[in-house]
């Protein structure tokens, strides 16, 4: 049974504008299946293969934003292996800050590699 609170705070998530669609989904899934493993969430997402490294950092932002937690740890039901589960937080969605990136003074930020000459 989920909590009346974390109902709230799920439509408050949502709501925020500081999830995209991807990450809502991810959110949705986990708030909907609590004590999930990453790969039980792929396959409720339907996520394929080949489409889980643009899903997989989902979760580490949604963990950053404290809107995911580390659960526990079991057996993987469909990989065997001893993963974390995931459940979600009564927190509010925190804005994550990124540090500014500053641009080289040689290249002025294009990434051009500059080549002594040896002789």
């Amino acid at each position: 049974m989920v909590r009346k609170t974390s109902i709230e705070t799920y439509h408050k998530v949502l709501a925020s504008g500081l999830v995209n669609k991807l990450k809502a989904e991810v959110y949705s899934c986990i708030f909907n299946n609590q004590d999930s493993t990453q790969e039980e969430i792929f396959k409720l997402l339907n996520i394929p293969k080949l489409q889980k490294q643009s899903v997989t950092p989902r979760f580490a932002e949604l963990l950053e934003m404290e809107l995911i937690e580390i659960s526990g740890e079991r057996e993987c039901s469909h990989t065997g292996n001893n993963v974390y589960t995931w459940r979600t937080t009564d927190n509010t969605p925190k804005k994550i800050v990124k540090p500014t990136k500053v641009k080289c003074l040689h290249c002025n930020g294009l990434g051009h590699v500059i080549q002594e000459r040896l002789f």
